[in-house]
C-alpha cells in the first residue's frame, strides 16, 4: 500500500512539474506559443510588429515557498492583495511588456491572481526552462539597460527556483 501511495505521489508530482500553468487573464486576449529554447529569437519574432504594445509571459518554477505566498503586486513593494497562503504556488509568471520593439518593463507575478492586460494582447509561452528564463533575464542586468527593467530582471532571478548550474 505504501509503495502504491508513493507511485502515485510521484507520477501526479511529475505531472504537475511538466504542465505549467496558463494565466486567467482580463481585458485582454491570450495567444499561446510553444518556446522550448533560448527565449531571444522568440522576443524578436514579435517585436517585429511594434505597432502596439504587448505582453509576453512564461512560468517557472519559485523558489521554496516564504514571503510570497498569495496574490501579490510586484510594483510598489510587493502589496499584498488578497491574504496570505500557507501553502503557495510552486510556479511564478515572469511577464515583459514590450513596446516600440523592445522590452520597456518586467513584471513578476502570482499564478493566484488573473492578469489585468489593459486591453493588450498576452503572448503566453510554454515549456519555457529555467534555465533558459535565467539566461534571458541576465541580459537586463547589463550596462545601458533602464534602471527599473535591471532591477526587475534582478528580482526575478532571485524568485526563480532553481539555478543555471543546477539545470539540465
Amino acid at each position: 500500500m505504501k509503495l502504491a501511495t508513493l507511485t502515485l505521489t510521484l507520477v501526479l508530482g511529475l505531472a504537475g512539474a511538466t504542465q505549467a500553468q496558463t494565466p486567467a487573464i482580463e481585458n485582454g486576449t491570450i495567444a499561446r506559443h510553444d518556446a522550448p529554447g533560448p527565449l531571444a529569437p522568440e522576443f524578436a519574432a514579435l517585436a517585429r510588429d511594434p505597432a502596439r504594445p504587448l505582453w509576453i509571459g512564461y512560468a517557472v518554477p519559485a523558489r521554496q515557498r516564504g514571503g510570497f505566498n498569495g496574490c501579490w503586486d510586484g510594483q510598489g513593494g510587493g502589496r499584498r492583495v488578497i491574504p496570505i497562503k500557507l501553502e503557495g504556488p510552486s510556479e511564478l509568471f515572469v511577464l515583459y511588456r514590450m513596446e516600440h520593439g523592445a522590452v520597456g518593463r518586467i513584471q513578476i507575478a502570482s499564478p493566484e491572481c488573473p492578469l489585468d492586460l489593459g486591453g493588450l494582447s498576452l503572448h503566453w509561452f510554454s515549456s519555457v526552462t529555467a534555465a533558459a528564463s535565467l539566461d534571458w533575464l541576465a541580459t537586463f542586468t547589463a550596462t545601458g539597460v533602464a534602471r527599473g527593467v535591471t532591477s526587475s530582471a534582478v528580482t526575478a532571478i532571485a524568485l526563480h527556483g532553481t539555478t543555471a548550474s543546477s539545470s539540465g
